[in-house]
């Protein structure tokens, strides 16, 4: 994981992270070129950011009785989401591609379609 290849940032810049709005990310001044310097700290900051992004989303749903499951319609994800639902949680299954969904999870989750294997800035 090249998010954790580096030591933790100071907790200002990891809070900037995990809390910027997407469309204001690049306007934060830790993440100007001049201050990344290369290529592969760019790659291990990103997916560090995008760790403490989804870590952060998830907290606040899973306040609010939600539970996020990633490859949600492999073999153990598709379990999962089904015991989650039965214990009453509700469900964010992220499938690669909904072609694959209707067969493998029932149909009270919601399915978010996504990679977390790749970054995405909307």
């Amino acid at each position: 994981m090249a998010g954790h290849r580096e030591s933790p940032y100071e907790r200002e810049i990891e809070q900037a992270l995990a809390t910027t709005p997407t469309g204001r990310l690049l306007a934060l001044p830790f993440l100007t070129a001049e201050k990344i310097g290369s290529t592969v700290h760019a790659y291990a900051l990103s997916k560090r950011a995008n760790s403490l992004r989804v870590e952060t989303a998830a907290a606040a749903w899973g306040k609010r009785g939600g539970l996020l499951v990633v490859r949600a319609t492999g073999s153990f994800g598709a379990l999962v989401v089904a015991a989650a639902l039965v214990d009453g949680y509700k469900v964010k299954a992220v499938a690669r591609d909904r072609a694959h969904v209707a067969p493998a999870l029932p149909t009270e989750a919601e399915v978010v379609e996504g990679d977390v294997t790749r970054a995405a800035v909307h």
